[in-house]
């Protein structure tokens, strides 16, 4: 994936673990559109998910899983 060109875009996460064909598929269509993706997971370790060795960036925000369970992602903007 190219993804240093393009507008900005975060697309949030919750566990490294639980990386996901569909995540790939979703944020190659986003490079595809234009877009430079940015992982940020809620919890885990980023340097352990498949897509950060992909070369996509990515980051932890350092939540326990106790933390993230109450979080509502409709309220994320």
């Amino acid at each position: 994936m190219n993804h240093e060109k393009g507008k900005r875009t975060l697309y949030l996460l919750d566990d490294p673990s639980k990386d996901k064909h569909v995540h790939r598929y979703v944020l190659q269509g986003l490079v595809d559109k234009g877009f430079a993706p940015t992982i940020g997971y809620f919890y885990g370790d980023a340097a352990s998910s498949t897509m950060a060795n992909d070369k996509i960036p990515a980051f932890s925000l350092g939540l326990q899983k106790g933390q993230f369970k109450g979080l509502s992602l409709g309220s994320v903007s």
